[in-house]
């Protein structure tokens, strides 16, 4: 994750090392870089049809596979609909791609409708409570009716993942007030769950904001982390959804440019891990015209090569292609133009 200076220390194997300068750092304990890898998803969002996720799944199967991701996150859906979407799912399973199923507000949902989906489905590694519910409109006409439906939808959701076996992430919010304001919903969840934006600045940020009680700036990751653990003391949390809005050329406020995204996205990947996430989402996989800007590739110009890279377009980089394995080395890339 990039060269250190020469007075940093090196742990390997319980010894530490130093240079001539005697600089003594603390001792850390080293995680394996699979255990990075498996940190990453993207988010996708198989049941728009009116996005390549759904008229071109076979190519968007092709990204997932040839990027390595092991993790998505999607949308609940009614197990009675059947193909395609049951048969995608299932596809990857088979690929060895596992989804996080966001679970909407809708009282027709029930756990034993939660579990009939995974029996079909085979891919469900996790459930997650209902998105931005402190949003009116999201999960009622107002934010107060919002919260209270899904505080009383939500039990139906970890229900599912305690018959499951599987975790359970609780609501995620758009505003981090609400994460002090809810009062303490941890009975409702096993990991708590955030949405991190980061307006267009280094994921490495210090915060821009006022601090909280801990002397964190709003906006950094320990701000977040500090507001997962006030509705849900002591558990750990998952990063549902990160990234950038990201446009070729100059850019306008809180947006980045593109060649700027993708110096971000893997660093913010990485920044999340080493704060002790163990899951973090990107938004999203694909250019689609719901999210315009927050795409990982685009999906009318990146193709494959036959010896599995992806081609960048020669209007930023003449015929170069970029390796897309996850592996010990990580290289998350962003086709241009759009």
């Amino acid at each position: 994750m990039g060269c250190g200076s020469a007075k940093e220390v090196l742990a390997a194997g319980g010894q530490q090392y130093t240079t001539s300068n005697s600089v003594t750092l603390p001792q850390v304990q080293a995680s394996s870089a699979d255990a990075f890898v498996d940190s990453m998803g993207v988010v996708t969002h198989m049941t728009y049809d009116n996005t390549p996720y759904y008229t071109n799944w076979a190519k968007v199967l092709t990204y997932l596979q040839r990027l390595g991701i092991r993790h998505v996150r999607d949308g609940y859906f009614n197990p009675n609909w059947g193909a395609p979407l049951t048969t995608r799912h299932q596809q990857l399973a088979q690929s060895g791609i596992r989804t996080n199923y966001v679970v909407p507000y809708d009282p027709a949902i029930t756990s034993q409708t939660i579990q009939k989906l995974s029996a079909v489905d085979k891919d469900m590694e996790l459930l997650e409570a209902p998105n931005e519910c402190d949003v009116a409109g999201n999960c009622g006409a107002s934010v107060s009716a919002s919260m209270a439906n899904m505080i009383a939808f939500t039990p139906a959701v970890r229900s599912a993942g305690t018959a499951l076996k599987i975790p359970v992430l609780g609501p995620s919010f758009a505003g981090y007030e609400t994460y002090g304001a809810v009062g303490n919903i941890s009975s409702l969840m096993t990991h708590n769950n955030l949405h991190v934006y980061f307006g267009g600045r280094n994921p490495g940020s210090a915060g821009w904001g006022g601090p909280d009680a801990q002397g964190n700036a709003y906006g950094s990751f320990p701000f977040w982390l500090d507001q997962a653990n006030l509705d849900a003391p002591g558990l750990p949390s998952l990063v549902s959804e990160t990234g950038y809005l990201s446009f070729p050329g100059n850019p306008t406020p809180y947006t980045i440019p593109t060649d700027v995204e993708e110096s971000y996205i893997p660093r913010t990947y990485a920044l999340s891990f080493l704060d002790g996430v163990s899951r973090t989402y990107v938004y999203e996989l694909l250019e689609e015209v719901n999210s315009p800007g927050y795409g990982l590739i685009d999906p009318n110009i990146g193709t494959f090569d036959t010896t599995g890279n992806l081609n960048w377009s020669s209007t930023r980089t003449t015929n170069q292609t970029v390796p897309l394995t996850i592996s010990d080395q990580i290289t998350i890339v962003k086709i241009l133009p759009r």
